[in-house]
């Protein structure tokens, strides 16, 4: 099985996946100075609502703060929004 790392996945993979702009790529800096790689996925529901503004509020691919961009504004302001933060350990799979 030929698995796809984040250089692949960083990009044009999104829209091929059927995401585009519902997913935002994003760092996490840790405070010895590493950067986990991170998804923000906007509800589809919420999306829906919003697909037109938050396609044109930004380019796709990695962004340097996610706590600027669109989509994160829609989540943050959505009353009954939920946050699901799903950790994965494949440190192997996610090295450049």
């Amino acid at each position: 099985m030929a698995v796809a790392g984040p250089k692949v996945l960083r990009h044009a993979k999104l829209t091929e996946m059927g995401v585009g702009n519902q997913v935002t790529p994003f760092q996490i800096k840790t405070v010895d100075g590493e950067a986990l790689y991170a998804w923000h996925i906007l509800p589809l529901s919420l999306y829906a609502k919003h697909e037109d503004k938050v396609a044109s509020s930004r380019e796709p691919g990695l962004v340097q703060d996610v706590t600027t961009t669109e989509a994160f504004r829609l989540l943050k302001e959505e009353k009954d929004a939920k946050v699901i933060l799903y950790c994965m350990a494949v440190s192997k799979l996610m090295e450049d």
